[in-house]
């Protein structure tokens, strides 16, 4: 059974009277048949009775479930059948907000609200960071990252949040996933102020200013555990790493599970463009 509204399907539906009675019938047209009955074509009973509106409508695979589910309504009480009218407009109230909300998310939008709210208290974020976000479809864990592309700090999120927002089932689920993603942005903005590449006290600082201020919730890490409820992916997580080289130029990561020998001598190697290295502990 569905209750979203489609073209040449049998269906159910009820509609509300003028003078507030019901009236149950099933047609395989609702756009045609809801017509119908409001220019007095539609049955007897509805031809004085009109305006009527669409307040109930359980789409079926075959008009025998359809004249069945009819046959149903009609031995409920008046009282069954404003429960039942009252649940599905409450579901298409749901339904029609998620759909508002999920046909645009404009995170570009988001990182320049942020951006505003970080120098409204005085956090230094400078002006050369792109205005655009790169969505990465790569990353299964890492929620998001910030790199230079010349002169510009370019903001990354990867693409399992934004699926997460867009297949959550109700508003509440929905808005914990764009709560991640205004989290994760305002997280790598951080990361382009002066002397807050790593996670170091100046980082820590300026994410407890913003928590405080606006009841963000900046945390230190950077990836998603394989429970994480924004997880959408059936295939398996990345391997458990616990240390990030990262060049200081580019912004270019390399994570590692394991403390190794770069990490021991990190200032006699450099990244492919030339830049200096830095690690830290994830």
């Amino acid at each position: 059974m569905e209750n979203n509204i489609s073209d040449n399907k049998p269906c159910t539906y009820i509609l509300r009277c003028r003078d507030g009675s019901l009236y149950t019938g099933w047609t395989n047209d609702m756009e045609t048949r809801l017509a119908a009955h409001n220019a007095g074509r539609g049955g007897k009973y509805t031809r004085g009775r009109t305006p009527v509106s669409l307040v109930h409508l359980e789409y079926f695979d075959t008009k025998e479930e359809a004249m069945s589910r009819e046959y149903a309504i009609k031995q409920l009480s008046r009282t069954e059948k404003d429960a039942l009218i009252s649940s599905f407009q409450s579901c298409q109230h749901e339904q029609d907000k998620l759909f508002e909300a999920n046909n645009f998310i404009n995170i570009d939008d988001i990182l320049s609200e942020i951006i505003e709210e970080a120098r409204a208290i005085c956090i230094p974020v400078p002006h050369h960071i792109n205005p655009q976000v790169k969505v990465n479809s790569r990353p299964k864990r890492r929620f998001g990252c910030c790199h230079k592309e010349g002169c510009s700090f370019v903001i990354e999120i990867s693409k399992f949040m934004l699926d997460a927002a867009y297949a959550a089932a109700d508003c509440d689920t929905r808005n914990a996933a764009i709560s991640r993603i205004r989290n994760t942005l305002a997280h790598e903005v951080l990361h382009t102020c002066r002397e807050c590449f790593d996670h170091g006290p100046l980082w820590k600082t300026y994410a407890g200013m913003m928590n405080k201020a606006y009841g963000y919730s900046i945390i230190r890490t950077s990836k998603r555990s394989d429970a994480d409820s924004c997880n959408t992916s059936d295939e398996p997580g990345d391997p458990d790493y616990h240390y990030m080289i990262r060049c200081t130029s580019c912004g270019k990561e390399y994570p590692r599970q394991k403390f190794t020998c770069v990490m021991k001598k990190i200032n006699a190697y450099r990244c492919n463009c030339g830049g200096r290295l830095e690690w830290y502990k994830l």
